[in-house]
């Protein structure tokens, strides 16, 4: 309901494939969720439509397909796209499967899988290509307390149940957590630098799996430097982009953007400089920040992205 009531995420993504699908085109949607999609890419002029879907979704997908008239066009697959064969390859791949972090649904893996097994050389792909950036903000007090132990709650725990908790101080720092928040609702927030690139990939063209980024920011005001909110920027055709950047994200966006909490915040102001750094991995426990003040001016990359 979330993703359907966002309206203009889905409208770019029905522009993009209006824009990007030929009449004859073989296409595959991994991820079809409602078959939203899959009707637009038929509905676009492919000749065929292959919609692939995990998840129990799979029989309301089959339904709209039927409703809208395109059944006769459009084969279901249930099933992960990393283990499914199709009959034909496609000339283009739809793929709805950006996560609240860029990255985290795996769509570096499912991409890499489907150009070399589901696709013809020089598929079109939707989305062409995904961003992350990072903002260094200052977290608001009410939404840090939610996630940190302070020396506050520990002195209240203290006077009313009789109990020690100063671990708990160390344990928070030592494993500092991280929350999701609605692009909309950090727009108040305070930015301490212009957001910092950690990775520009063209899924048609990307090598690798995993991300190795060391990167600086230069803070532009002053202030308490203890978190980094990702979000992402994806191009879904020319002159078709999607923003998860809280001043560029629609209202009703269902996006949400991971905020790492810092274990260790540090005061900035203008012209200090920072170090960022952010590994994805494709296996083990995802994404990993780190910032640090006083950077080197280098930017080190990963090849391939």
């Amino acid at each position: 309901i979330e993703m359907l009531n966002d309206r203009e995420r889905t409208s770019r993504f029905l522009a993009a494939i209006r824009n990007t699908v030929r009449p004859g085109d073989i296409v595959v949607d991994i991820g079809t969720g409602t078959g939203v999609l899959a009707v637009a890419a038929a509905r676009a002029g492919a000749k065929h439509v292959y919609a692939v879907e995990a998840s129990g979704i799979a029989d309301i997908a089959k339904m709209v397909f039927e409703a809208n008239h395109v059944e006769d066009r459009i084969t279901l697959i249930e099933g992960w796209s990393t283990q499914i064969d199709l009959p034909e390859r496609a000339d283009v791949l739809v793929s709805e499967i950006i996560d609240d972090e860029p990255f985290s649904e795996r769509i570096l893996e499912i991409t890499l899988d489907a150009r070399k097994r589901l696709l013809k050389p020089g598929a079109r792909l939707i989305p062409g290509k995904v961003e992350a950036w990072a903002l260094p903000v200052t977290v608001p007090s009410d939404r840090l307390s939610e996630y940190m132990f302070t020396q506050g709650d520990l002195a209240n725990w203290r006077s009313w149940y009789e109990i020690n908790f100063d671990p708990l101080v160390k344990i928070s720092r030592e494993r500092p957590a991280s929350f999701y928040v609605k692009p909309v609702d950090a727009r108040g927030w305070k930015y301490l630098s212009p957001p910092v690139l950690l990775a520009q990939v063209d899924l048609a063209a990307f090598s690798h799996t995993s991300l190795t980024v060391d990167a600086v920011g230069i803070a532009t005001t002053s202030g308490e430097l203890e978190g980094l909110m990702i979000f992402s920027e994806v191009e879904l055709s020319l002159e078709n982009h999607l923003s998860t950047h809280p001043g560029r994200a629609s209202e009703n966006s269902a996006w949400r953007n991971r905020v790492h909490i810092l274990p260790a915040p540090f005061s900035v102001k203008p012209g200090d400089s920072f170090a960022v750094s952010y590994r994805y991995r494709a296996s083990g426990d995802g994404c990993d920040v780190k910032v640090e003040p006083n950077a080197q001016s280098a930017v080190r990359r990963q090849p391939g992205f």
